[in-house]
């Protein structure tokens, strides 16, 4: 493979750009296994979408509603 040249714009700085070089083959190659005991975003499974209504309907009590929920936690 080849070098994949980046130019990064850095705000309040004399250089306006700076390059880095980057090794094409691991820029498309999958991440590393993780080397820490705690699971990282990509290892969970993904949210599902939830749509509530946006019109306002009064009513004298509802419980929360839950938007998501896993083992771990709750959103409501």
């Amino acid at each position: 493979m080849g070098v994949v040249t980046e130019r990064i714009a850095v705000v309040r700085s004399d250089m306006p750009f700076r390059t880095v070089e980057r090794d094409e083959h691991l820029l498309l190659s999958p991440p590393h296994p993780n080397p820490l005991p705690i699971e990282l975003w990509r290892d969970h499974e993904a949210l599902t979408v939830v749509h509530f209504p946006v019109e306002y309907r009064a009513v004298p009590f509802a419980p929360p509603r839950g938007v998501y929920e896993n083992t771990q936690f709750r959103v409501e």
